[in-house]
């Protein structure tokens, strides 16, 4: 039949120290950025409130968040968009 190979742990070790080895070597050409890029000027925020009306919404929501973000500096421009969705009743 067939013998069986075994590695000896010398090799094993061997291995490991050249993949770890191959792998420090390639992590400069990794194009990964720490700093996000800058594309925009534009910060979004959703949620979700499930059978909430508009007036709720602004009342516990929209106008606390607009009134924090008018305390930073360099925002121009707040706009935001309720939309009332309800859900289906099961009949």
């Amino acid at each position: 039949m067939f013998k069986q190979q075994h590695i000896s742990v010398f090799s094993t070790i061997i291995i490991f120290l050249m993949f770890t080895i191959i792998g420090i070597a390639f992590i400069p050409k990794l194009s990964i950025s720490l700093t996000p890029v800058n594309e925009g000027k534009i910060f979004q925020i959703s949620w979700i409130w499930a059978d909430a009306s508009p007036e709720i919404i602004e009342q516990e929501v929209t106008s606390k968040l607009e009134a924090t973000f008018n305390t930073i500096q360099g925002i121009k421009t707040i706009c935001y968009i309720i939309f009332n969705k309800k859900k289906k009743k099961n009949s």
